[in-house]
């Protein structure tokens, strides 16, 4: 050792033995939580204290009681130990309602002090999240993005106090399609929904089929048998399959809970335990849960119980339900949707509400008139309308769905009617009956809804399928009598209609979240078929039920500059969320189904008809927004270029199917004029723009929605595409 390292030595050897150790050890902060026996209590704790660790240069300490030690303190919830440790200090703990939260620092001679509260342990769990925010945490369902440097820590100048304005934030899971939650395992649907309540949602609404493989009856002497996912289709994912690289070498896409399950009783268990582990999640982090069923349509291994069944159209023949000559008072009918009602809350002894979701078409419209005389007239209050007076002042197709609802209604109301039919069998001890909700009423039945709606039963109302639409007819939500019957209205955020492309429809939900405030209503319910890049509406909704001012473009700018730490960038990303919006506009006012996953969901458009202008426009708008992503891409080092990566591939697949879509008809004007090298030629075209276009979903597939659609879009698109490819060819050398 030469002289100047013994010197150096010496030194180091000299700090220690002088200063004590903890003089460079991290900063200690006391997370105080006091005598709680709430399990939520004690993960906001755990969950605060991760926080801090990963974003400062401290350790964090949870404990019941204040040492009066620390210099940094945190009395994390409203425990009568921290009441009065903060008014020990001086502080006056705030009021709260059950869903308030609360920022509040503080100093006293001992220190610095942090309030981080809420009225209830759910709200102070969404505090601690919300700190987490203050400080630069962003939320994304797919995980959370932490600012790269750590900071020193400051409990200072933190004065915030939250109510919500709009009470019920609900999610909706689960549903039906392989590129939506129905592919997601427990552990997605738990990581879901932890990031769901990191960002407020305070309600999750599981939708379930009567074909799925959720829940087991009886009936009649008939056992229900049907049990299968994705309305019985299966993918094939093997072989020729653009993508595939996202799949993991799988022969067929599946739910990884339900791998290898080939039986009807090996699937139903399987079902089981993922409902019953999301409930339990969902419960742990504060939130309720209803189920949301259809009391109306079986399996069709019932048929011969229901004399008067039909089958229903939708359901690739695996339903049944009450055809027009079945009577809605049938008493087999109602002890089967009875029978089928036990089982689900049997299965299920958690739920906190059940949604009696109506039928479209129940082909019951001939019974209207007896029902409206006989039964909602003569039990409940006066209407003053009669029905022909409701029905002349709407349209053909109002007035059937008007009918029909009529008659599904006084159905339910004998339903309901049935003793101990809603009783929670786990003795909620906070309601001993599960809560009940109705949707699918049609606006027709507004004008006298408070009379045809069971007594005690909310309704989640389902007005048109895009946002867009929605607020176009926002002047219904005025005619709903909010104030005396629970309402919550679906806030459909990505539509199947085009769930193959990229949506938008901010500006129409922040209108109609605007009317909610102002109609007083309970909540909303957020519909999603792919999570995609909607990160910022999913963070926007909870937010604005929040705060009443805060606009779209300034929560989108909030979001996004946490994220990015950079200005411009978030600039950019706005005018791209524009241009995503403007081509949903374009897409939904011009077609319906336009890019619906369904069999021939690309030849459908191989007419020889001109090409829609509107199909260059919307091709445009996407265009502006993959300019826009990469540009911020460019723009972006760190922990957010890997996020804008994934969005600007996506909009990159948008062009690509747009492109495909163009190119199929540009093959059938072709073989309209009999030009067979063109039509090949244009074949090829949107062969390889599905080809690069699932190629691309494959390389940033990050979720069970992302690789479920490159499942379905294979089934539905490419290999279709590639069929008839393959037939033109044969035909040309013939």
């Amino acid at each position: 050792m030469n002289c100047t390292a013994r010197v150096t030595f010496g030194v180091w050897i000299a700090l220690f033995c002088l200063f004590p150790c903890h003089l460079f050890a991290a900063q200690q902060v006391e997370i105080v939580i006091g005598q709680t026996t709430s399990r939520i209590d004690q993960f906001a704790a755990t969950e605060l204290k991760q926080q801090l660790e990963r974003l400062f240069e401290v350790e964090a300490k949870i404990s019941t009681m204040w040492s009066g030690k620390s210099t940094h303190t945190i009395l994390l919830g409203n425990s009568p130990q921290n009441v009065a440790t903060a008014e020990k200090m001086g502080f006056q703990y705030p009021k709260l309602t059950p869903q308030g939260i609360a920022l509040k620092s503080f100093r006293s001679g001992n220190g610095s002090f942090l309030l981080v509260g809420g009225g209830s342990p759910p709200a102070t769990l969404w505090a601690v999240y919300e700190l987490g925010n203050q400080w630069g945490i962003r939320y994304l369902l797919s995980g959370d993005i932490i600012p790269e440097k750590k900071k020193t820590i400051d409990l200072g100048r933190i004065d915030l106090i939250m109510e919500p304005e709009i009470k019920v934030r609900s999610f909706q899971t689960v549903d039906a399609s392989a590129f939506g939650f129905e592919s997601w395992g427990l552990a997605d649907q738990q990581k879901l929904i932890h990031q769901l309540a990191k960002l407020k949602y305070n309600n999750l609404m599981i939708v379930v089929h009567p074909w799925q493989p959720f829940v087991h009856y009886e009936f009649g002497g008939i056992k229900k048998q049907t049990g299968v996912l994705w309305w019985g289709e299966k993918y094939r994912v093997d072989g020729d399959t653009p993508g595939r690289q996202a799949l993991g070498g799988a022969k067929w896409f599946e739910n990884p809970d339900f791998a290898g399950k080939e039986s009807y009783e090996a699937r139903t268990a399987a079902g089981q335990k993922l409902l019953r582990g999301i409930i339990e999640t969902a419960h742990q982090v504060g939130m309720t849960v209803g189920l949301s069923i259809s009391p109306l349509e079986f399996p069709r291994e019932f048929q011969s119980i229901l004399t008067h069944a039909i089958s229903v159209n939708h359901s690739n023949r695996l339903l049944i339900a009450p055809g027009p000559e079945q009577r809605f008072e049938d008493q087999v009918l109602i002890n089967l949707a009875k029978a089928k009602i036990h089982a689900y809350l049997q299965t299920y002894p958690g739920l906190d509400e059940i949604c009696f979701r109506l039928p479209g078409s129940t082909k019951w419209g001939a019974q209207a008139s007896l029902v409206w005389k006989a039964v909602l007239t003569g039990n409940r209050a006066k209407v003053d309308q009669s029905l022909d007076d409701l029905l002349i002042h709407t349209d053909e197709q109002y007035r059937q769905a008007l009918k029909e609802n009529l008659v599904a209604l006084a159905f339910l109301q004998q339903l309901l009617k049935q003793e101990n039919l809603l009783k929670s069998p786990s003795g909620n001890p906070s309601n001993s009956n599960v809560r009940p909700f109705v949707t699918g009423i049609s606006p027709a039945l507004f004008p006298v809804l408070e009379q045809v709606i069971p007594a005690q039963t909310g309704v989640l109302h389902y007005i048109d399928h895009t946002a867009r639409r929605v607020a176009r007819k926002k002047q219904l939500l005025e005619g709903i009598p909010a104030r005396k019957i629970p309402s919550r209205l679906v806030l459909t955020l990505s539509d199947t209609s085009i769930s193959a492309l990229s949506q938008s429809a901010i500006s129409d939900i922040e209108s109609l979240l605007d009317e909610l405030r102002m109609l007083k209503w309970e909540g909303f319910s957020a519909q999603v078929c792919t999570i995609g890049d909607l990160d910022p509406a999913i963070d926007y909704l909870p937010r604005a039920a929040f705060d009443g001012k805060l606009t779209a473009k300034k929560s989108y700018r909030d979001f996004f500059l946490g994220i990015t730490d950079n200005p411009p960038a978030t600039d950019r990303i706005w005018l791209g969320y524009l241009a995503v919006e403007k081509a949903t506009q374009i897409i939904d006012g011009n077609s319906s189904h336009f890019a619906f996953p369904e069999r021939g969901m690309l030849l459908k458009h191989a007419t020889p008809e001109p090409i829609p202008q509107w199909w260059q426009a919307a091709t445009d708008e996407y265009s502006t927004d993959v300019v826009e992503l990469y540009r911020t891409y460019d723009a972006l080092t760190g922990r957010s270029r890997p996020l804008f990566y994934y969005y600007a591939k996506r909009s990159e697949f948008m062009l690509s199917y747009m492109g495909a879509v163009k190119a199929i008809r540009e093959a059938a004007l072709a073989k309209k004029t009999g030009d067979i090298e063109k039509q090949i030629e244009h074949l090829e075209t949107a062969i390889e723009a599905m080809y690069d276009g699932l190629d691309t979903l494959g390389d940033i597939a990050r979720n069970p929605s992302d690789r479920g659609m490159i499942a379905v879009l294979n089934a539905y698109a490419y290999q279709p595409l590639l069929a008839e490819y393959e037939k033109v060819l044969d035909e040309s050398e013939n």
